[in-house]
């Protein structure tokens, strides 16, 4: 049996800082460190403030990423707090209860609470991973896909930076999709395969752990014809091409993880990329965009990088 002082760690750097900050930082280490296994959330907190909170892979060190953005960040950054976590032994901790989260047609809950009567209840337990329905923009993602399921079916979807897979799982019990579920951390698909399985669609979802869409089994399963990405502004701005290539003409694009003052400038490039601006939904500064790959673009065949 292994002994706790080998089990795989993981270490998670957290700042409270105000949103102007929080954005810029949140841009800045996507920016620097997109190929080497972090995951980054900044979050809405209390009394005007952002939670931002960086997970790190094994063998990075903290202290050398925050020497890093300390010499490269035009303004003094926030305290960071430092905590080492057993993955295996947080990921099945007790968990305070969350509330339900109704959005559209859907019902999130955890185990803790009864699925409702009507609807699609999704059962979520979050972990380490993002995505439990609380935050704006999962909300407003799984209200986006609501009201594209009234206008469509749906039959091959991709859930991009899954997370907890809330939006492949919507997708997957709500359409009966088959859905590719893709994230850089092995910790959210394992947290997301358990998630699926605990919401019986798991024959429905494929997970692949990859660098935005650098993976041959999502090249394998495109083209798409509906497309989920709950991440931040500055990625989704790099995917706008190579998410191009892997749409189906028609393909609906569900986006979010962006301000309301970022969704002008993450709508240009996908018009630049051949979608065409089908809806915008806001919840509180946050903004959910859903677009439509243009009828007259054709599908490559080909993934693209995702970032350069």
């Amino acid at each position: 049996m292994t002994s706790a002082a080998m089990r795989p760690f993981v270490e998670i750097a957290e700042a409270d800082a105000d949103p102007e900050t929080a954005e810029r930082l949140s841009n800045l280490i996507c920016e620097l460190f997109s190929g080497r296994g972090l995951v980054i959330s900044a979050r809405e907190g209390r009394n005007g403030l952002w939670r931002i909170k960086v997970i790190l892979p094994p063998g990075e060190a903290w202290a050398a990423i925050e020497q890093l953005l300390a010499e490269l960040s035009p303004a003094p950054l926030p305290r960071f707090t430092l905590r080492r976590l057993d993955r295996e032994a947080w990921l099945h901790a007790p968990r305070p209860a969350l509330a339900p989260v109704r959005a559209g047609r859907f019902f999130v809950h955890d185990r803790r609470h009864r699925p409702a009567a009507g609807g699609v209840s999704i059962e979520i337990e979050a972990g380490l991973a993002f995505g439990t329905g609380h935050h704006a923009t999962t909300a407003g993602c799984l209200m986006a896909l609501d009201r594209a399921l009234k206008q469509r079916r749906f039959k091959n979807g991709l859930d991009l930076g899954c997370g907890t897979a809330i939006l492949a799982i919507a997708a997957a019990k709500a359409a009966r999709a088959q859905v590719a579920a893709s994230d850089i951390d092995p910790v959210a698909i394992a947290v997301a395969r358990e998630n699926a399985a605990r919401n019986a669609v798991l024959p429905l979802v494929a997970f692949s752990r990859a660098e935005g869409l650098r993976d041959a089994g999502l090249a394998a399963r495109a083209p798409f014809d509906l497309v989920m990405a709950n991440i931040l502004a500055e990625p989704l701005e790099r995917f706008a091409q190579a998410l191009a290539g892997v749409a189906a003409p028609g393909a609906c694009v569900i986006l979010s993880g962006l301000l309301t003052r970022q969704a002008a400038r993450v709508a240009a490039r996908y018009r630049n990329a051949g979608f065409v601006l089908q809806g915008r939904l806001v919840i509180k500064e946050w903004a959910t965009l859903t677009f439509v790959r243009g009828r007259h673009g054709a599908f490559s065949g080909k993934v693209g990088t995702g970032f350069p």
